[in-house]
């Protein structure tokens, strides 16, 4: 039984906590090493933040560094072989 990717959907992103008061971590799984582009966008769909990053292959993690308001938000993480999207609530 062979473990290669078969053309099924990436796992999903893991954002934690969420809901968050101030930093927040995002974890995800990789199948390469390779570069990747992380988007944050606010309920207008405006980005309001933009991150290229440096996946590795296996387990990877983001720590927010950056103060945002309030308010709920998509993260976006687009990935050659597709993009993976999860909400984000953050609290005052």
């Amino acid at each position: 039984v062979g473990t290669e990717n078969s053309g099924s959907p990436p796992a999903p992103l893991s954002l934690f906590p969420n809901p968050a008061t101030g930093r927040w971590i995002m974890s995800w799984e990789a199948t390469s090493a390779e570069p990747v582009t992380l988007s944050i966008l606010d309920l207008s769909g405006r980005v309001v933040r933009l991150e290229y990053l440096f996946q590795q292959r296996g387990v990877n993690a983001w720590s927010s560094t950056f103060p945002l308001p309030a308010g709920l938000y998509q993260v976006r993480l687009n990935q050659p072989e597709g993009m993976r999207s999860v909400r984000l609530m953050l609290q005052e």
